[in-house]
């Protein structure tokens, strides 16, 4: 018991006392404990008070820690003996899992956690730069031919939320992509002429992606782009689908909902309590 309060107290006030010597010693005291403890009413079904202690320590490290592969092979390296595997896993299973319903952090990681520095949000970091355009971008997405004319094309704006549209010619290739700004900067100047078409509006050396580029090296020009950017095969110039905001925000809650649904529990006060546990 004085060494749990020894350990907390340290530990809590911000020093640093050592965590694996005293994790194991703590599960040792309280194995043999509870080894003890039913030895002296169940003798006849119980094993050694010794047995329990391992299998405590392994338990508790594991549980602190959230290493359980390494509390299996140390326990198990010092003791060779394979009939203690058994509940030597069992325990620490469970440890695990308990110590991970009660919070997300473990005993080192809470420690940066403190300092600001998230593991969680440094990995959610990460899905962009390892999804690809073609994981995210919308196929089938609307287009509009060269030839239509510009009465038309301002009906269609009209009744789409779109801000931009890839203007595509009968074989699916890229003409270019057309806008909202580019139809209004047209009726400013010309809007006595119209016979005007996509074809002589759009704007025909858009930024394109291709599909095996990552999310990250389009964060910029998502960002900057009035339209979705168009994505075009690399060898065919066909286009193969359209990204924009909205598919960079629905991939990031697609990868990120498990780590999301699973992270670190905000704390119900915002009070700290004197050992900051």
């Amino acid at each position: 018991v004085l060494k749990i309060v020894a350990t907390s107290t340290t530990l809590g006030s911000g020093g640093s006392g050592g965590i694996f010597a005293p994790s194991l010693f703590i599960g040792a005291m309280l194995g043999a404990a509870v080894g003890a403890f039913f030895g002296h009413f169940f003798p006849d079904i119980t094993a050694e008070a010794g047995a329990y202690g391992l299998v405590g320590m392994a338990a508790v490290f594991s549980g602190a820690a959230r290493a359980p592969f390494s509390a299996i092979l140390i326990i198990f390296e010092m003791t060779g003996n394979y009939s203690i595997i058994l509940p030597l896993m069992t325990a620490v299973v469970i440890s695990t899992l308990v110590s991970r319903a009660i919070r997300r952090e473990s005993i080192y990681t809470i420690k940066l956690l403190r300092r600001g520095v998230n593991l969680e949000q440094e990995e959610l970091g990460d899905v962009l730069r390892t999804t690809t355009i073609r994981e995210a971008m919308t196929r089938n997405f609307p287009t509009l031919p060269p030839d239509m004319k510009i009465g038309q094309l301002i009906k269609t704006f009209q009744k789409t939320p779109h801000h931009g549209f890839p203007v595509v010619d009968k074989k699916k290739m890229l003409v270019g992509v057309l806008t909202e700004s580019d139809i209004a900067h047209y009726l400013e100047t010309a809007y006595s002429k119209s016979n005007l078409t996509a074809s002589d509006i759009v704007a025909r050396n858009p930024l394109v992606a291709y599909p095996d580029q990552s999310l990250a090296r389009l964060l910029d020009a998502i960002e900057a782009s009035e339209a979705r950017i168009p994505v075009i095969s690399r060898e065919t110039k066909r286009l193969l689908g359209v990204v924009g905001r909205h598919e960079l925000i629905s991939i990031y809650r697609e990868k990120t909902k498990h780590k999301l649904s699973t992270g670190p529990r905000r704390p119900k006060s915002k009070k700290k309590g004197f050992w900051g546990l």
